[in-house]
């Protein structure tokens, strides 16, 4: 029954990955395509802005807002790092009570597939409280 267990778990930690690489892998997608977007509106600006100004003053007003644009994107990281940061309680129980659960469910040889399946779906667990 342990080994049905364990084995339910690691079939559910491998589930949860595949299920969370398809969705980052869409993220990325339609991140390419937002790119791909603001590329084609800053042509559409450059040809705007070039039939009311010289071609090369219309290049160094798309060039100045983006260089502006990335200065305050890099203030906003600045001071999202500089911010404390606020532990979780319930990722350090679990991280300070894995190694026990670990040597005590592995000390035993019919309950290594349940501590395997335990510690990956804690694993998880932690990984997402902390991602959060």
């Amino acid at each position: 029954m342990l080994r049905a267990i364990g084995t339910l778990a690691i079939g559910e930690a491998g589930q949860s990955i595949r299920t969370s690489l398809l969705v980052r892998g869409l993220q990325m997608l339609a991140g390419l395509v937002v790119l791909v977007a603001l590329g084609f509106a800053l042509a559409a600006l450059y040809i705007v802005l070039a039939a009311r100004f010289d071609p090369v003053v219309a290049n160094l007003i798309i060039a100045g807002g983006l260089c502006a644009l990335a200065l305050l994107i890099l203030a906003a990281a600045a001071f999202i790092r500089s911010r404390p940061r606020k532990p979780s309680p319930a990722a350090a129980t679990a991280l300070a009570l894995a190694p026990v659960a670990a040597s005590a469910l592995a000390s035993k040889p019919g309950l290594r597939a349940a501590a395997l399946g335990g510690i990956l779906l804690l694993g998880a667990a932690v990984g997402r409280q902390l991602g959060r």
